[in-house]
């Protein structure tokens, strides 16, 4: 299946997870995966988070900025993969001159 993102309605979201600023979101979701393509201005974060029942998967496709992930600062730039675990908690932080684009994936995992 072939999701073509610009062909995806864009969202303005403000105050994302509790973030500073707003993001532009992309998605799309089949009920047990959803696919997000995320771009975050200058200065705009995503609010800290934690994920249960699900864990997240990002490629970071242009731009930088830094993760912090249970406290611990990790930067990324374009070219980055970066993943967020089941059960941990995390936030992203754009400070750098340009806009971060990335896609995310969360998948649901199985509750037994």
């Amino acid at each position: 299946m072939t999701i073509d993102f610009g062909k995806v309605d864009q969202s303005t979201e403000k105050n994302f997870k509790g973030g500073e600023k707003e993001v532009y979101l992309r998605s799309f979701s089949d009920g047990k995966v959803k696919i997000m393509q995320i771009t975050i201005p200058k200065g705009a974060t995503i609010g800290l988070h934690r994920h249960i029942g699900n864990s997240e998967e990002i490629f970071v496709v242009k731009g930088k900025g830094h993760f912090l992930t249970e406290g611990i600062r990790e930067d990324v730039s374009a070219g980055a993969a970066y993943y967020c675990p089941e059960g941990s908690e995390h936030t992203f932080i754009n400070d750098e001159d340009g806009d971060t684009v990335f896609f995310a994936v969360v998948p649901q995992h199985d509750v037994r």
